[in-house]
């Protein structure tokens, strides 16, 4: 987490907004690491997280790379899942 905090009361505190997109940052990590050993629901959510800049930058590239790799592979399912038609 960044060094922004804040000191009240004599105790170090550190700004929600901070706490929430460190979480983001670190879930969109785990996610990435369980994507990349083919879990799928992984794989169709790491695609979500790279469109809507979920603890990631968006990145259209990734979110066609992740989401076309699961409709071609793994069926219509995932295309739906990810927003995509075949």
């Amino acid at each position: 987490m960044e060094n922004s905090s804040l000191i009240l009361d004599g105790q170090k505190r550190v700004p929600l907004g901070l706490v929430v997109s460190d979480c983001a940052k670190r879930w969109f990590q785990d996610t990435l690491k369980e994507a990349k050993t083919g879990d799928i629901t992984m794989q169709v959510l790491v695609g979500q997280m790279y469109f809507n800049g979920y603890g990631v930058p968006k990145d259209v590239e990734k979110v066609l790379s992740f989401s076309l790799f699961d409709c071609l592979f793994y069926g219509s399912l995932c295309c739906f899942l990810s927003g995509f038609s075949l």
